[in-house]
């Protein structure tokens, strides 16, 4: 299913409400000017509130399931808006489905 693509302005937020910043790993390719975003790239999380009990459990980066099936940048898959990223702890236990609350509306693949 076609979606519009990601790049750095997307707001894509872990389950509990805190932004993932990302690092791109490629530059040639813009999406409304920044960088197209890919499953290379490293989506990164600070400030995750989430707790069990007393035990902090926060998210950390985001682990991509389902990037663009046909839209490669650089040789690496596109991330798309329904992309299914998963919000990781450290040691890569799943805490939940980042959400991504916007994005460029120009640019779009499947």
């Amino acid at each position: 299913m076609p979606g519009f693509m990601l790049n750095p302005a997307s707001n894509v937020l872990c389950p509990h409400g805190m932004r993932a910043l990302v690092v791109p790993s490629q530059a040639r390719v813009l999406v409304d000017g920044l960088p197209a975003t890919t499953v290379r790239d490293q989506y990164l999380v600070a400030g995750c509130p989430f707790t069990s009990g007393t035990a902090p459990m926060p998210c950390v980066r985001v682990q991509w399931v389902r990037p663009a099936a046909r839209v490669l940048v650089d040789g690496a898959p596109a991330l798309l808006i329904d992309s299914g990223g998963i919000g990781v702890q450290g040691p890569g236990v799943p805490n939940g489905p980042m959400v991504v609350a916007s994005t460029q509306a120009r640019v779009a693949g499947s």
